[in-house]
């Protein structure tokens, strides 16, 4: 076996595997899906684990000890990161593909005795593992920071939830001729992280024109969700809406479509998927300055705004330029070309 990935089951793993098994030799690569469900139906180059499963788990270590090389995509199986932390033969040929909320875990390690005990084993892993795989030069920065990790940075998106298909994500315009109020997106998930309550405070204090405001809290933290809800609907009224069900892609891509600014006031790095969307799409983007993400997008020439620039302005700024820049740095030839640098070693 030459690349063995090691994931659990979230709603970006799919696409990933596909992507892959499309461009890259059939059995070059083998997947280890943990916590898939019964529901889940991959090809046969996918196995499905748990990691509650002791022959699965002494499987798994076989497995990463024949590899070629290993990926981590994530942190988020806790049971693999304390097995392999011990293991530094398979951490040396090893890649950890950061997803962003598995290096911020770092900031609530302090919160419980388990959580304490656990970063141990993070630590363990993150300082001897070869390669960190992140287009964040922020990210990595912070990694090396907090871990004192010797790894080498693979810079390079690699998963196809932030690339631009231009087939299927039009260039729109908003608000339309015939309905000038300006539709708001606050955050992407309910998560305390997206700082709702601020943010809808201060719309409901200085936005200067006729707006709504959508808020997908339709995965994270149900009962933060129902707060957030319950704040927008007392603040707006029928001008406020909650996504609390998973749409379908096509259905998501036209509620983007649909917004004129979007908000993500969270301090640090989440929703790269929808920012490099709504981006494409010529909308206007609102992030924290200083963020490993906002740095990044700048950086390309990316034009970012603070919500308190659009909250002061009656017009919303010209995003015209931001469509070309996008549509080239994340584009699916780009996307292939940082997944072949990366298992080719290069």
């Amino acid at each position: 076996m030459k690349h063995l990935h090691l994931m659990k089951c979230e709603k970006f793993v799919p696409a990933v595997i596909e992507t892959i098994n499309d461009a890259f030799p059939e059995g070059e690569h083998h997947f280890l899906v943990f916590e898939g469900g019964a529901d889940k139906t991959y090809p046969a180059n996918v196995t499905q684990l748990s990691s509650k499963n002791l022959k699965q788990l002494i499987a798994t270590v076989k497995h990463a000890k024949k590899a070629d090389r290993v990926y981590f995509h994530g942190l988020f199986v806790h049971i693999l990161v304390v097995l392999f932390s011990f293991m530094t033969g398979v951490l040396s040929k090893s890649v950890w593909i950061l997803w962003g909320n598995d290096l911020y875990a770092y900031n609530e390690r302090k919160r419980s005795i388990a959580k304490r005990c656990y970063e141990y084993f993070r630590r363990r892993l993150i300082k001897n593992i070869s390669t960190i795989a992140t287009s964040m030069d922020g990210e990595f920065a912070l990694a090396r920071q907090w871990y004192q990790t010797q790894a080498r940075h693979y810079k390079g998106f690699t998963y196809p939830s932030v690339t631009v298909k231009p087939d299927s994500i039009a260039v729109t315009t908003n608000p339309s001729p015939n309905n000038a109020r300006v539709r708001i997106l606050v955050g992407n998930s309910a998560t305390a992280v997206n700082n709702h309550a601020e943010v809808l405070l201060r719309i409901k204090e200085q936005v200067q024109f006729d707006f709504e405001v959508v808020c997908p809290l339709n995965y994270g933290d149900s009962a933060y969700g129902d707060e957030v809800e319950s704040l927008g609907l007392t603040l707006f009224g029928d001008r406020f809406t909650a996504l609390r069900k998973m749409l379908p892609l096509d259905e998501y891509n036209g509620l983007l479509a649909s917004i004129d600014v979007a908000i993500f006031d969270m301090n640090r790095q989440q929703a790269m998927g929808n920012i490099i969307q709504l981006l494409a799409m010529g909308k206007v983007v609102c992030m924290r300055e200083g963020t490993s993400s906002y740095n990044h997008l700048t950086q390309l020439g990316i034009k970012i705004y603070s919500k308190e620039h659009i909250f002061s302005s009656p017009l919303l700024p010209d995003v015209e330029e931001n469509v070309a820049i996008v549509r080239t740095e994340y584009s699916q030839a780009q996307l292939l070309k940082n997944l072949n640098g990366l298992f080719s070693d290069e």
